[in-house]
């Protein structure tokens, strides 16, 4: 599938179930759903998998069937954004299998305090950001996921604005030091 599949024409606009081609209006209804699914999921405290790439698949449709019809479907381009490529959509499976492989290695071991659960988990959030798995909406499903497996692990993870830029700013460089720094900041003891 090419670009065609995700976008109105040149537009760069995704094709939504409002059918809105202007993006403002397309990117504040995608907000407005995706807090409100976000919130419902953050409310509940239900781990909604095994923490493999369907448990993905899973929180990014939950987060956006409202709004997009591939909701959950893994991307079938490849992806960038400024100076920073994703993983071309041919490894994506491959990706996501090590991802997989890496998280329930970690989820066999037991974590003291959160900075600990912090600096395991930092390459698990830079890794699924290197990955991307979908078209859009992958920084709102890793930190779901990341925060699926802090309640895993009894830990509770508010993040602030702040924070998501920290951790953005740390993705980017692939930083594990200053991801483990920015995910331990919203971490508590549920």
């Amino acid at each position: 599938m090419s670009e065609s599949y995700y976008t109105y024409g040149d537009s760069g606009v995704l094709i939504n179930k409002m059918n809105f081609r202007e993006a403002a209006k397309a990117e504040k209804i995608e907000q407005i759903i995706t807090t409100y699914r976000l919130q419902q999921m953050m409310t509940a405290k239900k781990v909604l998998g095994s923490f493999d790439e369907e448990h993905i698949r899973r929180i990014h449709r939950r987060l956006f069937s409202d709004v997009y019809a591939w909701a959950g479907e893994f991307r079938t381009v490849d992806l960038a954004k400024g100076h920073t490529s994703f993983l071309p959509a041919a490894f994506i499976d491959r990706g996501l299998r090590h991802l997989r492989d890496s998280v329930q290695a970690k989820n066999k071991l037991t974590y003291r305090d959160r900075e600990a659960f912090a600096e395991a988990f930092a390459p698990v959030y830079n890794d699924l950001n290197h990955i991307h798995p979908f078209r859009e909406g992958n920084g709102r499903t890793q930190r779901e996921f990341v925060r699926q497996i802090a309640w895993h692990h009894g830990f509770d993870m508010k993040y602030t604005p702040h924070q998501q830029a920290r951790l953005f700013e740390a993705s980017v460089a692939d930083d594990e030091k200053k991801a483990a720094a920015a995910l331990a900041e919203g971490l508590t003891e549920s």
